[in-house]
């Protein structure tokens, strides 16, 4: 199966909720995701919860706040 976001990059912000929900969604159609949240323990329970699905997501820790 071809996925339609294959060789794709997205940066999505938000490590839960709608966030989250689309960086997997746009994972299992192939995308490489960069995904940034401020909390350090959603970060690493997205990228846990993405695994058990099989996909990969690049969590990083970012304060965008001013």
């Amino acid at each position: 199966m071809i996925n339609k976001l294959d060789g794709k990059y997205f940066a999505v912000t938000g490590s839960s909720g709608i966030g989250l929900g689309a960086a997997l969604y746009m994972a299992e159609l192939g995308a490489t995701i960069f995904l940034a949240g401020i909390d350090p323990d959603l970060n690493l329970k997205a990228a846990n919860f993405a695994a058990t699905k099989g996909l990969a997501i690049n969590v990083h820790r970012v304060d965008v706040s001013d």
